[in-house]
């Protein structure tokens, strides 16, 4: 009895010393962003495992605009190998709310400097549907969302030199999504895809899932306001949707795709 539960407390110490190593603790600053400045960022040493926490803080107001929550998707550009953890498993924050992201894991990526780029939804107080991370710039007064963020690997005897010393390299995508989720090499257009794209009677969404989900297609006009939807059961891989104009005329709509509380978006044009 008293090896066994000498073996469970020596158990329960590994899977806490785990835990405390794979979560963060937010920290409140002046700024919106991530932070430290990407020069104090620890280097990743290639081939070597890697375990620091980058730090951020959502905004308030972008451009006048009241933020109301922010939801991470997926980040771009992460040295392929590299996964993260946020402090939130919801993964949303709200307005001026602090959070961390914790990045680990080992890359054999090659030495330079990576464009950490986190894709967002976000719901903001003039729109009354969230902004997905893919058309945050086609919907006016709303801006980019994205914000850039730089992650440097080194060879073990190099030393870790500014950002200004390197040139941009290509990494992976690290995502939450259960639309395009794991760590992978994608382009958006393999996500989802609409050809032809302006159209007149007829058009073929393409997109890819992970895993066979039940999907709602809808498309919205510029103000938010839901016009047409159907639902679909996606299966893993590849799949096609035929849409046609039904009733719609010319202009410009979005067309989004979503799983739960996940979705992507598409401007789509009807001439």
């Amino acid at each position: 009895m008293t090896r066994q539960i000498l073996n469970y407390s020596v158990f329960l110490l590994i899977v806490l010393s785990f835990e405390a190593k794979s979560q963060c603790t937010p920290q409140s600053f002046t700024e919106p962003g991530f932070h430290p400045n990407p020069d104090l960022f620890d280097c990743v040493i290639k081939g070597q495992p890697f375990n620091s926490v980058i730090y951020f803080q959502n905004f308030d107001t972008i451009s006048g605009i009241t933020v109301e929550w922010m939801r991470f998707d997926s980040i771009e550009g992460v040295p392929c190998g590299l996964s993260y953890t946020l402090n939130d498993p919801d993964l949303t924050y709200n307005s001026g709310e602090s959070g961390c992201l914790l990045l680990t894991g080992t890359t054999n990526a090659d030495t330079g400097k990576y464009s950490f780029r986190p894709c967002v939804t976000v719901k903001v107080s003039i729109l009354p549907n969230p902004i997905s991370c893919d058309n945050s710039t086609i919907l006016p007064p709303m801006p980019d969302t994205t914000i850039n963020y730089y992650v440097r690997v080194k060879d073990a005897s190099a030393s870790c030199l500014p950002t200004s010393f390197f040139h941009n390299k290509s990494g992976c995508t690290v995502s939450n999504n259960p639309l395009y989720s794991g760590v992978k090499h994608y382009s958006e257009d393999q996500i989802l895809s609409i050809s032809p794209n302006p159209f007149h009677e007829f058009s073929e969404v393409t997109f890819s899932l992970e895993k066979s989900s039940r999907l709602k297609l809808g498309v919205y006009n510029l103000v938010g306001q839901r016009i047409l939807s159907k639902y679909f059961e996606g299966v893993a891989g590849a799949n096609k949707v035929k849409i046609g104009r039904e009733n719609l005329t010319n202009g410009m709509y979005l067309f989004r795709l979503e799983s739960g509380s996940f979705g992507l978006s598409k401007l789509l044009v009807i001439e």
